[in-house]
C-alpha cells in the first residue's frame, strides 16, 4: 500500500469536496429537500421503519443506494435528517469527481499530475445544478459516473494474476451497489465483457463475470420494463437532435456553462454556438492530426469509447425522454446530458494534452487558464444568483421549522396527517 498516493488522494478529495460545498453552499447549509428528497424518501422513511422499504421502486426502478441512505438517515431526528441526506450526496459527488486519480487509471492517463488536474477541472467547470450535488435521490447519476469510470479499469492484480483483494472486494460491492442504483447501469456492461475477455487471471474473470450477472440482475428484478419510453424505432429527427444536443449541451455547454448558452439562444444567437462547435472540432481534429506521432492504440480506442458514449448517451435520452425541442432554450434537465459533459472535457483534457506533451510549460499554462475559466464561470453564476446552484434559504430553514413541528407531536395519528400533508405540499411544490 502506497502511504504517500493515499496521503495524495485524501487531499484531493478534500479539495473537490471544498468545491462542491463553496459553489451551492446554501443547498447544504439551508438544505431545501430539492424534489423527491422531500416528498419521495424523506417522508416516506419517516413513516416506513421496515428494513425492507429500501427495496421500494420510484418511476419504474429501483434506486438503492439513495434508498439506503435515506433510511438510514430518517433514524436521526428528523430536524437534521436533511443535512445527513446532503452530506450523503455531497460526499458520493466527491468520490465521483477523484476515483479518476486512482493508479489503477495509470493505464488510461499514466501521468499522475494530469488525472490530478482532470478532477480539478470537470469539478470547478459549473456543470449540472445544485440538485446533482445536494440531492440524495439525484445523486444516482454521481453513482452513474463513478461505475462508468471504474468500470472502464479492469480490476487490479498481482505478477501473478491473482485479484488484490483488500482493495477490490471493497471496489466490488462500492460496484455492485452503484448498478443497482440507477436504471442506466446498464451502459457499464460493454466494459465489463472486455475486462472479462482481456483479463489473464481466472479471479479476475470472475470478478468481471459476477458483475455482469449483478447487472442483468438488476435489469431483470430492479427495473420496470413498462416504463420505458422506447416507441422501437430512432427517427432521422431523432439523430438531428441528438447532434443539435451534443452542440448545444454537451460540447458548448461544458466549455462555456449553461447561462452562456441559454442566454445566446433567448437572442436568437443559436447559430453562433454551432459555429464555434464546428471550429473547435476542426481544430481537435487537425491538433490530432498534427500529433498524431503522439498518439498509441490504447489513446485513440479511449478516445474513440468516449466519443460512442457521447453519440449513444445523447441519442438514447433524446429517444426515451422525447427530447425533440423543450430542452433547447430550457436552463434546467442537466442531468440528462451531465455525464456526456464530463467525458468530453476528459477527452478535450487528453487531446489537448498530447499536442502539448513536450512542452511543460504550456502545460501549466493552459492549465491555469483552464482552472481560472472555471473559477470566472462559478464568480459569475455566484454574483447572478444563477438559479442552477442558488437556492432560496428561507425554503431550508421553513423545512426544518417544519420537521421540528414534527418532532413535537406525540399522538400518532397527528404525526401521520402532518406526514401526508407535507408529502403532498413537497409534491405540490416540485423542484426549486
Amino acid at each position: 500500500m502506497n502511504i504517500n498516493a493515499n496521503f495524495k488522494f485524501f487531499w484531493l478529495f478534500v479539495l473537490v469536496t471544498l468545491i462542491i460545498f463553496i459553489r451551492a453552499s446554501n443547498a447544504f447549509v439551508y438544505p431545501i429537500l430539492h424534489c423527491e428528497d422531500g416528498w419521495h424518501l424523506l417522508a416516506y422513511y419517516l413513516e416506513h421503519d421496515d428494513p425492507r422499504d429500501i427495496w421500494r421502486f420510484y418511476n419504474g426502478y429501483l434506486s438503492l443506494l439513495p434508498n439506503i441512505a435515506s433510511y438510514f438517515a430518517s433514524f436521526a431526528s428528523p430536524s437534521t435528517t436533511p443535512y445527513f441526506m446532503a452530506m450523503y450526496a455531497l460526499f458520493i459527488g466527491a468520490v465521483a469527481h477523484t476515483v479518476f486519480y486512482l493508479k489503477r487509471f495509470r493505464r488510461m492517463v499514466p501521468n499522475d499530475h494530469l488525472r490530478a488536474f482532470i478532477c480539478l477541472f470537470i469539478v470547478i467547470m459549473p456543470l449540472g445544478n445544485q440538485a446533482l450535488f445536494s440531492s440524495t435521490a439525484y445523486s444516482l447519476w454521481h453513482l452513474l459516473l463513478a461505475l462508468l469510470l471504474l468500470a472502464y479499469v479492469s480490476p487490479v492484480t498481482d505478477e501473478q494474476h491473482r485479484l488484490v483483494w483488500w482493495s477490490e472486494i471493497p471496489l466490488f460491492i462500492f460496484l455492485a451497489l452503484a448498478i443497482y442504483s440507477h436504471p442506466l447501469s446498464f451502459l457499464a456492461l460493454p466494459l465489463f465483457f472486455y475486462n472479462l475477455v482481456t483479463q489473464k487471471g481466472w479471479q479476475a474473470k470472475l470478478f468481471c463475470a459476477a458483475l455482469i450477472v449483478i447487472t442483468f440482475s438488476y435489469l431483470v428484478v430492479g427495473v420496470s420494463p413498462g416504463d420505458t419510453r422506447f416507441h422501437g424505432q430512432i427517427s432521422i429527427m431523432e439523430l438531428l437532435t441528438s447532434l443539435r444536443l451534443i452542440a448545444e449541451r454537451v460540447v458548448f455547454e461544458a466549455l462555456f456553462g449553461n447561462p452562456l448558452r441559454v442566454t445566446a439562444l433567448q437572442l436568437g444567437y443559436a447559430s453562433w454556438i454551432y459555429v464555434i462547435v464546428g471550429l473547435l472540432t476542426f481544430i481537435l481534429i487537425i491538433i490530432g492530426v498534427l500529433n498524431r506521432r503522439y498518439y498509441d492504440k490504447r489513446d485513440v480506442a479511449h478516445l474513440a469509447v468516449i466519443i460512442l458514449f457521447i453519440l449513444g448517451f445523447t441519442l438514447m435520452s433524446v429517444v426515451v425522454r422525447d427530447f425533440l425541442s423543450e430542452v433547447q432554450i430550457e436552463p434546467w434537465e442537466q442531468r440528462y446530458f451531465y455525464l456526456q459533459q464530463k467525458f468530453f472535457l476528459i477527452a478535450f483534457v487528453i487531446v489537448i494534452y498530447l499536442a502539448i506533451k513536450q512542452y511543460k510549460w504550456m502545460q501549466r499554462v493552459g492549465m491555469i487558464m483552464a482552472l481560472s475559466i472555471g473559477l470566472l464561470l462559478n464568480i459569475h453564476n455566484y454574483v447572478y444568483k444563477y438559479p442552477s446552484f442558488y437556492t432560496v434559504a428561507e425554503i431550508g430553514k421553513q423545512a426544518k421549522q417544519d420537521l421540528r413541528h414534527f418532532e413535537t407531536l406525540t399522538d400518532e395519528q397527528k404525526r401521520q396527517d402532518f406526514l401526508i400533508f407535507w408529502h403532498q405540499l413537497y409534491k405540490q411544490r416540485g423542484c426549486f
